[in-house]
């Protein structure tokens, strides 16, 4: 019990650190990974040693968002970075941890806790108001895999309320956001769906490749949201499984296939 009650607290501490109350940008901060502490089991991916190359990343005084949409627990090593340079990280993982997982979420819990005194820290220092840094995980609509019967399905999209519209960016003085993505093809739909109405309300978006972040693609360029996207988009939101509580993550009752 006591043991019980100190990880709610930990997870508790966690969100604060990562949310702070008078954060500008903390509303948009997801709790799904601080519901519960994470498990002792070995996780299927304890995610790989590498560190994403933040060299491009603008001073924070420039008005600039980020969106690294990339391994979680890559995306989680970089929003601390990032905060020590001034910016607002923002957790925007939507899938529920669980056994059998399908998205792998362990590594990331340990992560989020263990950056606690660090982001508290800064936090002190420098105070919690300047640009977003979104954080995603590039995993998040599963690998093109078989889902079995009692696997925990904890796939998840990226909504429009899941983010500050264009209109709060400019309001906030963002008037230009950076997106880092590991995907050949350029953002996902989920993304490319939120880019677009960004450019639309005058939001300067542009693409930077994880393999190679000193190219740069104007949004323009790079895709826009078009009638296939919205189909797609529909299908996968179609598939997903989302808890009571608003977040992703359910058992699997019956095999299908992702992507």
């Amino acid at each position: 019990m006591e043991s019980t009650k100190q990880s709610e607290n930990d997870n508790r501490r966690a969100f604060q650190a990562w949310a702070p109350q008078d954060g500008a940008w903390s509303a948009w901060c997801k709790p799904a990974l601080f519901v519960v502490p994470p498990a002792d089991a070995v996780d299927e991916d304890r995610g790989s040693g590498d560190k994403i190359d933040l060299h491009w990343a603008p001073p924070a005084d420039q008005g600039v968002g980020l969106v690294l949409d990339v391994p979680g627990h890559l995306a989680i090593d970089a929003g601390v970075e990032l905060a020590s340079r001034g910016y607002c990280p923002v957790p925007l993982f939507n899938g529920l941890p669980g056994p059998s997982a399908v998205v792998p979420t362990l590594e990331m819990q340990r992560r989020l806790l263990a950056a606690v005194p660090v982001l508290e820290q800064i936090g002190r220092m420098r105070g919690t108001n300047g640009p977003p840094a979104f954080l995603l995980d590039s995993r998040r609509l599963g690998e093109a895999r078989r889902i079995e019967v009692g696997m925990f399905d904890n796939r998840w999209l990226l909504f429009p309320q899941d983010v500050p519209s264009g209109e709060r960016l400019r309001k906030e003085g963002v008037l230009e956001v950076i997106v880092l993505t590991n995907n050949r093809r350029g953002p996902e739909c989920d993304l490319a769906r939120i880019c677009s109405s960004w450019d639309q309300c005058g939001v300067n978006v542009s693409v930077r490749m994880f393999a190679d972040p000193n190219v740069t693609r104007r949004w323009a360029i790079v895709r826009h949201w078009n009638w296939i996207e919205e189909i797609r988009w529909l299908l996968l939101r179609a598939r997903l499984c989302r808890s009571g509580t608003g977040a992703f993550g359910r058992v699997v009752r019956m095999t299908v296939r992702a992507g």
